[in-house]
């Protein structure tokens, strides 16, 4: 199917709570392609917001009249807010956006060319962090240093090939017709696992480099402390029935606490312990200094002494949250050996 025949078959899915600040912008942006208005409908899912996105989604419902439709998502979290989407979706394209984020004018063609060229059954973009306040420009830039992303692919911009996953996505509506669903049971990167069942099922994901959105990262030290948590538990809550989730940097993180933990502990009763303890840090903070002189490049030189925390409390928080979220599951899991024991005598 041609871009042309594409673009006349395609539905936005915008999960929302409380994004009364951006989900004006985030819908106009996407409708301002030449062309496109009455090519695409717009599913805005809502969670209950309690800020005004739902009287804001209630007026662009009226200016822009069978394009934009508000939908409740009582269960609030995002996966059930993408399933909801896909269910309701007419279009055999569906593109995922976040209300977080910002769009280059032909974003949807972009994704639209990049199925035509690449004939994948996802395609996407690399995740840009950019900043609108100052914090948020020191959070971008640790973002979006190695240290901050990883080296993952999907965080490469100028990259385009096949990968294993994609930040935001367009997927071929097709792909859902075994029943196949974001999981519900887990409230923040519930992508991860549909993408390791869709290359299960040798289904191909394409980054493509002419696909340009913007994320927007949070506003304070705390609320981002909060995320990399969340994030980390959800590693965890996955790893069950999805080891090599927790193989590669996850791994990095969880080994990285541990040793934290047992020389933390070990220094409380030896002065060697607490020597070697204070040298980790100390070369820790040093390591995050140079990744910051690297990628800090002509932003303000205050930033020099800001990217280190940033990045330091992304790498605590997300290993606080994988090691305490496998600690559950090690627990969920002797619970039901336990009871399977048990029925079993």
């Amino acid at each position: 199917m041609r871009r042309e025949q594409l673009m006349n078959s395609v539905t936005v899915i915008i999960p929302t709570y409380n994004e009364a600040r951006n989900i004006r912008k985030v819908v106009e942006d996407l409708l301002c392609e030449n062309g496109l208005l009455k090519q695409v409908e717009i599913l805005v899912i809502d969670g209950g917001s309690k800020d005004g996105t739902r009287d804001i989604v209630r007026k662009l419902e009226y200016e822009y009249q069978n394009i934009v439709r508000l939908i409740e998502n009582p269960r609030r979290i995002q996966a059930a807010a993408l399933n909801i989407g896909i269910n309701q979706a007419k279009g055999e394209i569906i593109v995922r956006c976040d209300a977080h984020a910002r769009y280059e004018q032909g974003y949807i063609r972009a994704c639209l060319d990049a199925f035509e060229e690449s004939r994948a059954d996802v395609v996407g973009g690399a995740q840009i962090a950019i900043g609108e306040t100052y914090f948020q420009k020191v959070i971008s830039t640790a973002y979006n240093s190695f240290l901050g992303s990883g080296g993952s692919k999907y965080r490469k911009q100028d990259y385009s090939g096949l990968v294993d996953t994609v930040w935001l996505g367009a997927y071929r509506k097709e792909i859902f017709s075994d029943g196949l669903r974001f999981n519900e049971k887990v409230s923040v990167d519930e992508d991860y696992e549909l993408f390791y069942l869709l290359r299960l099922k040798e289904k191909k994901i394409y980054l493509s480099s002419s696909i340009r959105a913007y994320y927007l990262p949070r506003e304070t030290l705390w609320a981002l402390m909060q995320q990399f948590f969340i994030h980390g538990k959800s590693v965890s809550l996955t790893v069950r029935y999805m080891l090599k989730r927790i193989i590669g940097r996850p791994l990095i993180m969880l080994s990285a606490i541990i040793i934290l933990l047992i020389i933390g502990v070990a220094a409380c009763f030896s002065y060697t312990s607490l020597c070697v303890l204070g040298a980790g840090v100390l070369m820790y903070f040093f390591v995050l200094f140079l990744q910051t002189l690297f990628c800090i490049g002509k932003k303000p030189l205050r930033q020099l002494f800001l990217v280190p925390i940033v990045l330091a409390t992304m790498h605590l928080s997300y290993s606080i949250g994988l090691f305490l979220g496998c600690i559950r599951e090690l627990f969920l899991w002797a619970l039901s050996l336990a009871n399977i024991r048990k029925w079993l005598l």
